[in-house]
């Protein structure tokens, strides 16, 4: 857990007179991490590699949905560092149904996927070409569920539940 609070001088002056702290407020070790991580960064190569490898899974799973011509039914959404798979439906429900099945499929087949690629430093050639091939098998079956119109009857227990609720 590692935070900031920041703002200009005359905002932030009342913190010389105030006693504030958070829940995480004497923990150290997060600082600690926080500064190997920024050396790590200023040290290698990892930022470009990080946009290399997630245009590389955007690209590879692009090519893959055009290639089952799912453009309307899977979008890949964000940028390198960070994107999200969505399955837009008019439904929200069948929505969660066709996300829990992908997820599903990709996990039987040894990729835990939660539908999103953060790329990290560690994740070379090898990563990408294995997440690629599970992905290539996925949209597959997607395409055929899609095809037979029955996702739900395809899975194995419930869909995931919308994290965010409108009360």
């Amino acid at each position: 857990p590692l935070s900031a609070i920041v703002g200009r001088r005359e905002g932030m002056e009342i913190f010389d007179e105030i006693f504030f702290s958070g829940t995480f407020g004497g923990e150290a070790v997060s600082l600690a991490a926080c500064r190997a991580t920024l050396r790590k960064l200023e040290r290698t190569q990892a930022i470009p590699h990080i946009w290399k490898v997630g245009q590389q899974l955007i690209d590879g799973l692009n090519a893959l949905v055009c290639r089952h011509g799912l453009q309307d039914a899977i979008k890949v959404l964000g940028y390198a560092p960070r994107s999200v798979v969505a399955f837009p439906h008019s439904d929200e429900r069948e929505a969660r149904v066709r996300r829990s099945f992908f997820m599903q499929e990709c996990v039987r087949r040894g990729l835990l996927y939660f539908c999103s690629h953060i790329p990290t430093l560690s994740h070379g050639d090898a990563e990408i070409r294995f997440t690629l091939d599970v992905l290539s098998e996925v949209v597959a079956l997607y395409a055929e569920a899609q095809g037979a119109g029955d996702f739900e009857r395809r899975l194995a227990g419930p869909p995931v539940e919308a994290i965010f609720r409108r009360a």
